[in-house]
């Protein structure tokens, strides 16, 4: 999660990364989303002041980054 909310150019990396690496990424992070309490996670792994924002931002990156 510490990457995923403080990189502030991961959406660009992940999508740039060598193509296993990103079908990597793609496969494991969308078994992460089947997940029913994956955003409760997410956000329980953040700073609480900014959990709620930034939960909702890494979830875009990762169901962005599963469509491409």
């Amino acid at each position: 999660m510490f990457v995923l909310d403080n990189a502030t150019d991961i959406e660009s990396k992940l999508q740039l990364s060598d193509k296993n690496l990103k079908t990597y990424f793609q496969e494991e992070f969308g078994r992460l989303l089947k997940h029913t309490d994956t955003e409760e996670a997410i956000y329980g792994h953040l700073e609480p002041r900014f959990a709620a924002q930034r939960t909702q931002r890494i979830l875009r990156i990762l169901n962005d980054l599963i469509r491409s």
